[in-house]
């Protein structure tokens, strides 16, 4: 059987919290971001660039290094700091602001 499609949202809060909100609403991620130059942010340990491509859409695209990546690699089973931030990017897509708490 395939997974259920489930609608979720992230939020990034003035005070400099990032999370994520399951299809209920309830928080199921959370860390701090930080603005990190001009398109840039970092979120927990891990920088992106990101674009707005217009007021209610953001893209974002994760900075992976060669050590994460060695580690993803080495271990593909295991939670990877890769493996979040491809997961919470999702190339190619982007996130729209919607009257939820956040981007969705």
């Amino acid at each position: 059987m395939g997974a259920v499609a489930r609608k979720h949202s992230h939020f990034f809060a003035s005070g400099g919290e990032f999370g994520s909100l399951d299809w209920l609403g309830g928080q199921v991620d959370d860390g701090q971001y930080t603005l990190v130059g001009g398109n840039a942010v970092r979120i927990g340990s891990v920088t992106f660039h990101y674009q707005l491509k217009d007021a209610n859409t953001l893209a974002l695209s994760p900075l992976l290094t060669k050590a994460m990546m060695r580690t993803a690699l080495a271990h593909p089973k295991d939670f990877s700091d890769a493996l979040w931030a491809i997961s919470v990017a999702y190339p190619g897509h982007t996130w729209t602001r919607v009257d939820c708490r956040g981007w969705c």
